[in-house]
């Protein structure tokens, strides 16, 4: 009992005799409030500073560096305290800055650099407190108004904001002039965002509001946001690099956090309105165009002369065959969209305009060579068909599903039939469909549009083989149906002509 009691109270006079030394260190600093604030015209706030025995001022790092642009925490591997770049972790090439405060020195992760501080650093009451020189050797200028207690500092640590697409030319281009600007300036930190994935393009345009851009101006890319500035396009390379050499007298750039992944569809809504509608425009009249084809509508026709001995049966049928091709182009034009702006297309954009003006410029003449044929009634000449083995399947499957529909299932095999007649048929009208996915990609189309474009576009292909079964349900004859439609064909194939090359060049102008 006695041993126990002794060892009590050693243990007791132990743990006095640690915490003496603390509180001894922390009693020789005494606290002081100070209004800190960014010359730069950043956020106002009150701070603690330490005055330690000999006079000397010390500022809580965290405080200071995080206006200035840094981010601040504790390592919790070793315990030393990190100073970083949240925009790059290696703090422009030279690594984390640890702010040792119990050996009296910044020494940085990734080199031998060590600066030694005029004052020892310290913790107070777990706060890390350090001298002026630490912040200095970080390219953070403070002054202090002592009588108004007031601290001012401005800081060499430059920021922007940079947004852009992997398929631009541009965007490419200004990759090879950042790398140099980060060369020449090696406080200067870039935050780049490619829109292609949706929560980077919610991203710009919140910036877009909060730097209050008009409408128009929304959205677009490439774009740098930096100090109170917005460049775009052209004027990157012409405006950045004055920007940076001023940034010190302009307020700092703003940075805004990756906004949540349930806000996704904030790029529709920040869309300027007559844009969007100029867009789903254009996709149902591409969208209508397409399903004019000969080889989708002789196809139909087909299908519709297997069940015009119902009527009843005729629209039931119809309309699940229908659906089952809407639901196949708009998942074909979802994969095509989801490959294409997964490829690394930075090595290979400055070839993406010439490819696409070649494509179109080839199916404009392959139309018009079907035109010609067509017009002469040569129709087994025609280049853009369907090869004859692909229509003997097509028609082999759907004389098949003609054998259920009248059954229960007829509805969902016909649906099922339609999805794989129009996997088949992508090869004959899917030419338009691909130029429209890569012209969305190039310029941007981004957020829940590209799922709205491609669901009018998919819709819209089957509008005109929703109203040839409506004509044929109201009592037109199939002959006489197929006989419009082959007069129809030379007129089909010069619209198609025109379409590519309007494409071609919209291409070249853009």
């Amino acid at each position: 009992m006695k041993k126990t009691i002794l060892w009590g109270i050693l243990l007791l006079l132990s743990v006095v005799w640690i915490q003496h030394p603390v509180q001894a260190q922390e009693s020789e600093y005494s606290m002081q409030e100070y209004s800190l604030e960014s010359k730069s015209g950043g956020e106002q706030k009150k701070i603690q500073a330490a005055i330690d025995k000999d006079n000397h001022l010390l500022l809580p790092v965290k405080e200071i560096v995080e206006l200035a642009g840094y981010s601040f925490e504790e390592c919790t591997r070793c315990g030393k305290d990190e100073i970083f770049d949240k925009a790059d972790e290696d703090a422009g090439g030279k690594g984390h800055y640890f702010v040792n405060w119990y050996q009296n020195l910044l020494s940085y992760s990734v080199s031998d650099e060590v600066v030694e501080l005029s004052v020892a650093n310290d913790k107070v009451e777990g706060v890390t407190y350090s001298p002026l020189d630490l912040f200095e050797a970080m390219g953070i200028k403070i002054s202090i108004d002592s009588g108004k207690k007031k601290i001012s500092l401005s800081s060499n640590h430059v920021q922007a904001v940079y947004f852009y697409s992997s398929t631009c030319d541009s965007c490419e281009k200004l990759e090879q002039f950042f790398s140099e600007m980060e060369k020449k300036y090696s406080n200067l930190s870039i935050h780049k965002y490619n829109i292609y994935e949706v929560i980077n393009y919610d991203l710009l345009i919140e910036y877009g509001k909060v730097y209050g851009l008009p409408d128009e101006k929304v959205g677009f890319t490439p774009s740098v946001y930096i100090s109170d500035q917005v460049l775009i396009g052209a004027e990157i390379q012409t405006g950045f690099e004055e920007c940076v050499k001023n940034y010190s007298q302009k307020e700092p750039t703003t940075i805004l956090d990756t906004p949540k992944q349930e806000n996704s569809d904030a790029a529709v809504r920040q869309t300027d309105k007559k844009s969007v509608w100029m867009q789903g425009l254009t996709a149902f009249g591409l969208g209508f165009v397409n399903g004019l084809n000969p080889c989708s509508l002789s196809m139909f026709l087909f299908l519709l002369s297997l069940l015009l001995v119902n009527r009843d049966k005729l629209l039931r049928c119809g309309i699940s065959f229908l659906g089952g091709k809407t639901i196949m182009f708009f998942l074909l034009g979802t994969i095509l969209y989801q490959v294409i702006t997964r490829i690394n297309t930075a090595v290979f954009s400055r070839w993406m305009d010439l490819f696409m003006i070649l494509f179109a410029i080839c199916f404009a003449l392959l139309n018009l060579w079907d035109f010609f044929t067509a017009r002469s009634e040569q129709y087994e000449k025609m280049k853009l068909q369907l090869p004859k083995g692909f229509k003997r399947l097509n028609h082999s499957m759907m004389k098949w599903a003609d054998r259920f529909s009248a059954q229960k299932t007829g509805m969902l095999i016909m649906a099922l039939i339609g999805a794989a007649v129009a996997t088949g048929e992508f090869l004959c009208t899917g030419q338009i469909y691909l130029s429209s996915v890569v012209i969305m990609v190039q310029k941007g189309v981004n957020g829940i549009l590209p799922v709205v474009l491609l669901v009018i576009y998919s819709i819209a292909f089957v509008v005109p083989l929703f109203v040839l079964m409506l004509i044929v349900y109201f009592g037109k004859k199939i002959f006489g149906v197929s006989e419009i439609v082959l007069e129809k064909i030379p007129v089909i194939k010069l619209i198609s002509a025109v379409l590519f090359v309007a494409m071609a060049i919209y291409l070249v102008l853009t």
